[in-house]
């Protein structure tokens, strides 16, 4: 009998870090090509859930927000981009190039230095605006389809990879 009750003490003790883990962290999997070279296809990544609890997120974050793109499976589509502008940024994108608040952006990880497309938008409130890091071939906020992004449909910030185990690490933004 104190083997039983230990047993179900220790199953249950499992049971509550998991569910607690599950609250705090999620498991994401990148599905497609947008965040060439940072994520690959099928890198499994940590999202921080209660990044955006208290504060906003940061122009430069990796983030999993909900899209009203369908997902096959009667759902939202989940996409991973990265943020560009917060709300009252003016955002241009000219010539290749992104100009946030008239200074050129600094893009180091760009899979081709180029983003296509001709944009000029103030970022509206409560919202940023988010792309892929292959901009050649990403859907992201250039897109009707997906537009500025409302903060609150933002499930958090990728923190680290922890899959392939030869690119294992901390994100940053």
């Amino acid at each position: 009998m104190k083997e039983l009750v230990s047993a179900a003490a220790e199953a249950g003790a499992a049971v509550a870090i998991a569910m607690a883990a599950h609250h705090f962290i999620r498991p994401t999997r990148v599905e497609g090509v947008s965040m060439l070279p940072t994520f690959r296809e099928r890198d499994y990544l940590i999202l921080n859930r209660t990044a955006y609890r208290k504060k906003g997120p940061r122009r430069g974050d990796v983030v999993v927000f909900r899209s009203d793109l369908s997902d096959g499976k009667g759902g939202k589509k989940l996409l991973i981009k990265r943020v560009i502008a917060l709300a009252g940024d003016h955002l241009q994108i000219q010539d290749g190039r992104v100009l946030l608040n008239g200074q050129p952006l600094q893009e180091p990880y760009l899979k081709d230095g180029w983003t296509n497309g001709s944009l000029d938008l103030m970022v509206p409130d409560r919202c940023c605006f988010c792309m892929g890091d292959n901009r050649l071939d990403s859907l992201d906020s250039r897109s009707d389809r997906i537009g500025p992004v409302p903060c609150k449909e933002l499930l958090g910030r990728i923190v680290c990879r922890l899959w392939p185990f030869d690119r294992v690490g901390r994100i940053a933004g």
